[in-house]
Order: structure tokens, then sequence, then C-alpha cells
């Protein structure tokens, strides 16, 4: 008898393990302008800055700010390498 209460209390405990079905996430808010700029900025994605700040004040210090790292961390378009 031994035998089988162990079993119950190792299935027991591994039912309350596992994760219940509620754990979902739920809807992701839309990402403001500025802060999708910033991201696309960290992940070297320059050539998007400048679609995704067209529509904010530019002369909005943040976006002047992100605007001008980008094209700094793009580097000048002269010394491209030529094919």
């Amino acid at each position: 008898m031994p035998l089988s209460r162990g079993w119950l209390l190792a299935a027991a405990l591994t039912i309350l393990a596992v994760p219940t079905v509620g754990t979902a996430q739920g809807p992701r808010r839309p990402v403001p302008p500025l802060q999708a700029a910033s991201r696309a900025l960290v992940e070297g994605r320059y050539g998007e800055i400048d679609a995704l700040t067209e529509k904010l004040d530019p002369k909005d210090p943040n976006v002047a700010a992100v605007r001008a790292r980008a094209l700094i961390a793009a580097g000048p378009v002269d010394a491209a390498p030529q094919p």
C-alpha cells in the first residue's frame, strides 16, 4: 500500500507543477513612434528611423537626438565601399 501512496503523491505534485491554461499573454499595446525609433536605433535599423519619426515634431529635442544618433551611427555616405 505505501507504494501506491508514493505514486499518488508524485502524480499530485506533477499536476500541481504544470502551469495552468490561464497563463496566456494579453494583447500588446501599440508602441509610441519615438520608442519604436529608439528601439530601431539600438537594434541597428538606421534606415527605418526617418519613417518612424516623420510624423513627430522635428523641433522636439528627443526626436532630433534619435535622428542625429542614427545619422552618426550609420556613418558617412561618401565612405561607402565602391563595387
